[in-house]
C-alpha cells in the first residue's frame, strides 16, 4: 500500500515526532510519501525524504487563509499524482488544507486527520473550519477525554472518532551536548508558554522548599514566557535552585536521571513527556487537567495525580512523593510496564489499520 503523511514541517514538535516514527515503522512494509509544507531549521531526522512544498508559516490571519488554500491545491495535485491508499495529516495547520485537498480530489474516504492539542486553544476561525470540515473525514485523537470534547463541541459526529495513543518516540532531534546535571533533580519538560502553567509549578516548588529540603528544579524547554518566569524565580528567591535548560536534545536521558517529573499544565494533548518519563522509570507528579495525564497514568495507577490546582496541593504532592521511598520504588517499577503499551511496534499497526480503512467507519478505542 501507498501511504501519504502530511505535516507542517519536520520541526521538533511532538506531533512531528509521531509522524516520523510512524513513517519509519510503515516504510518497512509499505510505500510512504512524507509531505512537509516548509523546511525546518532544526529538523528531525527522517528515514523518508520529505516532499517540501516550500510555503513557510505566517502569523497574519489573512495570509494564513491564502496559504492554506494554496497548500490545499498543491496537496490535491499530489493526491492525484501518487494515488495513496491512505492519507494521514498532523495538526490543524496540515489537517484543514488536507481536508480541502481531499474534497477537491475526491479522496475524503482516504483521509485521516489527527488532533494532538486541546481544541480550546484554537482561535474562532480555526474552530469553525474544524466544525465544517472534519465531519467529512476520519479523525484520530489520543484520549477518550479528547474524543468526548470533540463530540461536545460538534467537531465530529458521535461514533466517528478513533482513539489511539501516540507511539513512544523512536526519533529525536539532532544531538546537543547535555548540560551538566546535578546528581538529583526534579524535571519539568515543555514549552515555556501559558498552557503549561509554570508559575504554578514554581510557586508549588517554593511552597515545598520552605517546608523542607528539595532537589533543584530543572526545566527543559523554550518559549515566550521565559523572561517572565525568570522574574518569578527571582521574586520567589529561587535563583540558586531553578535552572532553565532551554532545548534538550535527548529528553529520555534527561528524564532518566531525574528524581521525578513534575507537570502542571492547564491543557495537554496526550503528553509525550509523561510517557517518556514512564519509559525511563521516572516517577510522575501531574496536575489532573481535562485531557491527557489521567489517561496516560491510568487514573493514577502509574503516577500521582493532583486534583487541586494550587501551589500548596502540588507542593505537598512533590514533597510527599520524594519523601516516600516505597511510592518512588513502586512508580519506578510500574512505569516501564505502562510504557510498553505505547511501544511503536504495538501502536503503529493500530494507526495503520485506521488510516488505510475506507470511510469514517466505526470508532476504535485506546483500550485502556
Amino acid at each position: 500500500m501507498r501511504i501519504m503523511i502530511i505535516v507542517p514541517s519536520l520541526g521538533r514538535g511532538g506531533a512531528e515526532r509521531v509522524a516520523v516514527d510512524l513513517a519509519a515503522a510503515w516504510q518497512q512494509t509499505h510505500e510512504v510519501v512524507l509531505v512537509a509544507f516548509w523546511s525546518a531549521a532544526q529538523a528531525l531526522e527522517s528515514p523518508v525524504e520529505p516532499v517540501v512544498l516550500a510555503s513557510g508559516p505566517t502569523a497574519n490571519p489573512l495570509a494564513k487563509i491564502v496559504s492554506g488554500c494554496r497548500r490545499a491545491f498543491a496537496l490535491a495535485a499530489l493526491f492525484r499524482r501518487h494515488r495513496p491508499d491512505g492519507i494521514l495529516a498532523f495538526t490543524e495547520t496540515a489537517n484543514l488544507p488536507a481536508v480541502l485537498a481531499a474534497v477537491l480530489s475526491g479522496r475524503t474516504r482516504r483521509l485521516t486527520v489527527s488532533i494532538h492539542t486541546d481544541f480550546r486553544q484554537h482561535r474562532w476561525l480555526t474552530r469553525t473550519a474544524m466544525r465544517r470540515l472534519y465531519p467529512l473525514v476520519r479523525t484520530v485523537v489520543n484520549t477518550r477525554a479528547g474524543r468526548d470534547q470533540l463530540y461536545r463541541r460538534s467537531i465530529a459526529p458521535r461514533g466517528s472518532v478513533h482513539v489511539l495513543p501516540n507511539p513512544l518516540p523512536q526519533t529525536k532531534p539532532a544531538e546537543q551536548p547535555s548540560a551538566s546535571l546535578p546528581p538529583t533533580y526534579i524535571a519539568a519538560v515543555g514549552r515555556l508558554a501559558p498552557e503549561k502553567d509554570y508559575p504554578l509549578l514554581l510557586n508549588a516548588y517554593a511552597w515545598a522548599r520552605a517546608r523542607g529540603s528539595l532537589p533543584p528544579l530543572l526545566i527543559a524547554g523554550e518559549g515566550p514566557d521565559r523572561d517572565a518566569l525568570l522574574d518569578l524565580v527571582h521574586a520567589l528567591d529561587l535563583g540558586d535552585r531553578v535552572r532553565f535548560l532551554g532545548f534538550v536534545g535527548d529528553v529520555r536521558q534527561f528524564l532518566r536521571g531525574a528524581s521525578l517529573l513534575a507537570l502542571t499544565s492547564r491543557r495537554e494533548g496526550w503528553s509525550l513527556a509523561i510517557a517518556e518519563a514512564l519509559a525511563e522509570g521516572c516517577p510522575v507528579v501531574s496536575v489532573d487537567c481535562e485531557v491527557g495525564p489521567r489517561e496516560v497514568l491510568a487514573d493514577g495507577r502509574y503516577g500521582i495525580l493532583v486534583t487541586e490546582r494550587s501551589a500548596e496541593a502540588v507542593g505537598r504532592a512533590l514533597a510527599d512523593t520524594l519523601g516516600d521511598d516505597e511510592t518512588l520504588s513502586r512508580l519506578k517499577r510500574l512505569g516501564p510496564r505502562r510504557a510498553d503499551e505505547f511501544a511503536c511496534e504495538v501502536i503503529a499497526p493500530r494507526w495503520l489499520e485506521v488510516v488505510c480503512s475506507e470511510g469514517r467507519g466505526s470508532a476504535t478505542s485506546s483500550g485502556e
